[in-house]
């Protein structure tokens, strides 16, 4: 019996593809102030970190964030005033001159306490 059921059994099914992986997430493309702000407090504490995770400074692409308030404000009252962490910043000096700053509308402060820029 077993012969001829094997006979008329349906064939195995072929195992489908894997899914792909997700795809990496781009680096150094922001959409809101808080990951801008995220990324720029890891450039400037800890600036290789900072490459590794979201690519040279230069390079980010900010043409979407309309607030960039105290985003590098080294001053102490900064970080309770939505300006992030202030370690490093007061010496941090990336080169941002390349960035798209045309949709900012508030850069109130983006530098308050920044001595090297």
């Amino acid at each position: 019996h077993s012969l001829v059921l094997a006979k008329y059994a349906a064939p195995p099914q072929p195992t489908p593809p894997p899914s792909p992986p997700p795809s990496p997430p781009t680096l150094g493309i922001f959409s809101d102030k808080p990951a801008l702000q995220t990324a720029v407090d890891l450039w400037c504490s800890d600036e290789p970190a900072g490459l590794a995770q979201y690519g040279h400074i230069s390079g980010w692409d900010v043409s979407a964030i309309t607030d960039m308030s105290m985003l590098f404000c080294g001053h102490s009252w900064c970080a309770s005033s939505g300006g992030g962490s202030t370690t490093g910043k007061d010496t941090c000096n990336p080169d941002i001159g390349s960035w798209d700053v045309s949709a900012a509308t508030d850069m109130s402060g983006m530098f308050d306490g920044a001595s090297s820029f």
